[in-house]
């Protein structure tokens, strides 16, 4: 949802960077590209977006937000560090968002190591 919001209004191209199991099956592959997803593996591919000009699209918490316990739904997790190191070498502004219901809309009671 996010992606399809930031690409009908945004006035600036950008790439949502997202986790790896959007590129194993050709399929998500081709959406995935469709939608100008890139893969959050390191920081090569996010680096080179932002050289071309892109905004990048970034969770902070990676996974580990989004496959958690829902026992832990609205608690933040652990915040990963590529986006700070990004947002300092290239001198780039960070914009805060948030998104509220997705937590509801698939329930775990396990954690998801994919």
């Amino acid at each position: 949802m996010l992606a399809h919001i930031l690409r009908k209004y945004s006035k600036q191209q950008y790439k949502m960077v997202t986790h790896p199991f959007w590129f194993q099956f050709a399929p998500f592959r081709a959406f995935a590209k469709g939608y100008g997803f890139i893969e959050a593996t390191g920081t090569k591919s996010m680096e080179n977006s932002l050289q071309d000009g892109d905004s990048l699209a970034i969770f902070p918490e990676g996974e580990s937000g989004n496959f958690k316990n829902s026992l832990q739904m609205y608690q933040l997790q652990e915040f990963r560090s590529g986006l700070v190191r990004l947002a300092l070498k290239y001198d780039l502004p960070v914009v805060p968002c948030t998104i509220l219901g997705a937590e509801e809309s698939a329930l775990s009671f396990f954690k998801l190591n994919l």
